[in-house]
C-alpha cells in the first residue's frame, strides 16, 4: 500500500494533495455538525478545497484553474455562495498580489465578475480589495482599464457607500489623466467615463476632480475627441453631483473654448454652460455680461 501510495505521489502530487485536503474538509465538516444531508455541505466541501489549494505555494500552477472554478462555482450559483466569501475573497486577493506578470488583467476581470455576482455583499471585504488595488496599480500599467471596470463595478454595488473607499483609489485614478502620453488618450476618456459611474459618491472629491478635467480641455495639444470628452464630462457631472461651488473656475475656462476657433469643441461648451446655468439658477446672472460679450464678438467676426 505504501509504495503504491508512494507511486502516485510520484506521478501526480498536486492530485493527492487536493484529494487529502478534501478528506481533512470532510472530517472537520462532520466534527462541526455539518452533514451531508445539508445544502451547503457539498459547496463547502469543493470551496474548502479549492482554497487549500490557493493557499500551498507548492501549487501555483494549478491557481489559475482554481480562480475558474470558484467563478464556474459563483456565477452557478450566484447568491447562495455569499457565506464562503470569507474563505474565497483572500485567496483570490493573495493569487492576485503573486500572479505572474501579464495575468493580473484576467484576475481582475474576473474578480469584478464576482462583485456583479455577489453585489452589496462585497462590502466587508473592500478594505483588502482597494489595498491590493492600490499597491498593484503602480506595477500594472496595462490593467487600468480592467481595474477601473472593477472599481466601477464596486461603485455600482454600494452607490453612495462607495466613497469611503474611493478616497485612496483616487490618486491613482487621477494621474491616470495626468500621465497618460498615448495619442489617443484612451486611458483618460475611461476615467472620465467612471467619474460618471461614482455619481454622488464623487461629489466631496470634486475639488481634487474638477481641475484635471478642466486641464483635460484647456490644454491646446490634446486631441479634439479627449477635450471634448472632458467638456462633455462636466456637463453630465451637473446631473449627479453639486458643482455650483466650482462656478467660476468652469464657466472661465469653457468661455475660452466658446471664442476659440474649433467649432466642435465651440458646441460642447455652448452644451455644458446650459447644463450649467439649470443647476446654478439666479447664481448665473454674474457670468451673463462675459458669456454675452464673447458671444456678441462671435456674431460679428461672423458678420
Amino acid at each position: 500500500m505504501l509504495t503504491l501510495y508512494q507511486e502516485a505521489l510520484e506521478q501526480s502530487p498536486e492530485h493527492i494533495l487536493i484529494a487529502e485536503s478534501a478528506a481533512i474538509t470532510d472530517v472537520s465538516l462532520l466534527i462541526t455538525g455539518l452533514t451531508p444531508s445539508n445544502e451547503d455541505y457539498y459547496p463547502t466541501i469543493v470551496v474548502s478545497t479549492l482554497m487549500s489549494v490557493i493557499r500551498d505555494q507548492s501549487l501555483t500552477h494549478l491557481h489559475a484553474t482554481v480562480i475558474d472554478a470558484v467563478m464556474n462555482i459563483y456565477t452557478t450559483l450566484g447568491l447562495k455562495c455569499v457565506p464562503f466569501l470569507g474563505k474565497v475573497i483572500p485567496g483570490f486577493l493573495e493569487v492576485l498580489r503573486n500572479s505572474a506578470q501579464g495575468r493580473e488583467e484576467g484576475y481582475f476581470n474576473q474578480l469584478a465578475v464576482l462583485v456583479r455576482t455577489v453585489r452589496q455583499h462585497i462590502r466587508p471585504f473592500l478594505p483588502q480589495i482597494t489595498q491590493v488595488l492600490s499597491d498593484l496599480w503602480p506595477r500594472v500599467p496595462s490593467a487600468h482599464a480592467t481595474m477601473l471596470s472593477l472599481i466601477e463595478s464596486i461603485a455600482r454595488c454600494l452607490e453612495g457607500e462607495f466613497k469611503v473607499f474611493l478616497a485612496p483609489l483616487l490618486p491613482h485614478i487621477l494621474g491616470v489623466l495626468d500621465q497618460d502620453q498615448t495619442p489617443r488618450r484612451a486611458a483618460s476618456e475611461r476615467v472620465l467615463h467612471a467619474f460618471l459611474v461614482f455619481g454622488s459618491s464623487a461629489e466631496e472629491y470634486m475639488h481634487l476632480i474638477l481641475p484635471v478635467i478642466i486641464r483635460m480641455f484647456e490644454r491646446q495639444n490634446q486631441s479634439q475627441s479627449t477635450r471634448k470628452a472632458a467638456i462633455e464630462t462636466i456637463g453630465k457631472l451637473t446631473k449627479k453631483v453639486n458643482i455650483s461651488d466650482f462656478a467660476s473656475r468652469i464657466i472661465h475656462p469653457l468661455s475660452r473654448v466658446i471664442a476659440g476657433n474649433d467649432v466642435v469643441l465651440r458646441h460642447a461648451a455652448l452644451e455644458t454652460l446650459t447644463a450649467l446655468v439649470f443647476q446654478l439658477g439666479p447664481d448665473y446672472l454674474i457670468f451673463i455680461p462675459m458669456i454675452n460679450k464673447v458671444i456678441f464678438e462671435l456674431a460679428s467676426l461672423d458678420m
